[in-house]
């Protein structure tokens, strides 16, 4: 049998293809402890230049500690998720459904959940969301981002502040790497998300 693996981990079938179980690893890419700092660093800076509300400076350093003291590997952008494939809705009406199985589904595969959606969201939803939203936090850790601070930098941090985290988002997150020239994350993107 031949096939081709290329640089990220793609398996293609070579002219003489068939089916057939094969043990292979995805190749594994981290950053180094002090890129990664550096990262986080401009991510503070960046954060620091553009929120002026000191509550909310106050509320990213509960959520550096909050991160800091519990465990995950993968971080799911809630907002991503739950405006998903929603139709004329997209934008609007977050669908908790949708969020809540997609959480079901990373647990099932053994991840161990951060979600990460904006505080508005849980601000006047129904008695059925209000039994979802109580299912996911009761199977995975759950951060609200106050008003006024973008929830992009939130899951963008936490994904990177501990190393092997995957991330769960269709964001290309090219405003970031412009902004806070973190140039880095291009490579860091393609084994991370």
């Amino acid at each position: 049998m031949r096939i081709i693996v290329d640089s990220v981990g793609n398996i293609l079938p070579g002219e003489d293809f068939f089916t057939r179980t094969i043990d292979f690893q995805m190749p594994k890419f981290s950053i180094p402890t002090g890129t990664r700092n550096s990262i986080l660093t401009q991510i503070e800076l960046y954060m620091n230049k553009i929120v002026r509300n000191k509550g909310n400076l106050q509320t990213f350093g509960k959520f550096k500690k909050f991160i800091k003291e519990n465990d995950y590997n993968i971080v799911l952008d809630g907002a991503n998720i739950g405006f998903f494939n929603q139709g004329s809705n997209s934008g609007k009406v977050i669908n908790f459904d949708q969020i809540k199985d997609f959480v079901d589904y990373v647990i099932s595969k053994g991840y161990k959940p951060l979600l990460i959606l904006h505080s508005r969201h849980f601000k006047s939803v129904n008695g059925k969301n209000k039994e979802i939203i109580k299912s996911i936090t009761d199977t995975s850790l759950v951060f609200q981002t106050p008003s006024g601070m973008d929830d992009d930098i939130f899951w963008l941090y936490s994904s990177i502040y501990k190393p092997n985290t995957f991330l769960i988002t269709n964001d290309e997150i090219r405003n970031h790497v412009f902004y806070m020239k973190l140039d880095y994350l291009h490579e860091w993107k393609k084994y991370h998300i």
